[in-house]
């Protein structure tokens, strides 16, 4: 296991037991047949994943009785529940302006922080913009960018994970380096 921000990230050895944990329930319906492949494939796209969060996404995708087995990204959007909504946020915003104030800029997720700012500035300014009558436009414009720099980090996180997979198999398929 590898420990990046808190989070267990997949190495090679989980990736390849979650994909045996998915063969008892879709038996010849992983992967391509060359396991080999698969592992590599699954584990490029899941590259930044936290172990714990895709094995209780596969548990559930089991559970919820699909008839067809979970893509690793479709365990990736699972495991991405763990992040809060754009209304969730606003709601730490309001709950830290009351619990701090103006005094101290509180502890509050990356993201919330960043779309704080990009509604018009520092801390400072998100609580007297909150004292104003301009609330619900406030409100509005922090949920758009709340949302957008969630876009962006999960597009970005796609693009990562396409090009490790790039990395990773082409050697082994002959697309990278003129093997």
């Amino acid at each position: 296991w590898k420990r990046i921000c808190g989070a267990w990230l997949m190495e090679r050895q989980e990736v390849i037991k979650l994909l045996g944990f998915l063969t008892e329930f879709y038996p010849r319906r992983m992967g391509s047949g060359d396991a080999e492949l698969t592992a590599q494939a699954w584990g490029a796209v899941l590259l930044d994943a936290d172990t714990e969060s895709v094995m209780s996404a596969a548990v559930a995708w089991v559970r919820s009785d699909q008839p067809h087995p979970p893509t690793p990204g479709q365990l990736a959007a699972q495991r991405n529940g763990d992040r809060l909504t754009a209304s969730e946020a606003w709601g730490t915003v309001i709950s830290a302006i009351r619990d701090t104030g103006y005094a101290e800029e509180p502890e509050l997720p990356d993201e919330t922080m960043t779309a704080i700012r990009a509604v018009g500035g520092d801390w400072g300014s998100m609580c007297r913009g909150l004292e104003s009558r301009d609330v619900p436009s406030l409100r509005a414009r922090f949920l758009e960018a709340y949302e957008n720099i969630g876009a962006r980090k999960r597009q970005s996180a796609i693009e990562s994970g396409a090009s490790e997979l790039v990395r990773r198999i082409g050697g082994t398929i002959g697309l990278i380096g003129g093997a």
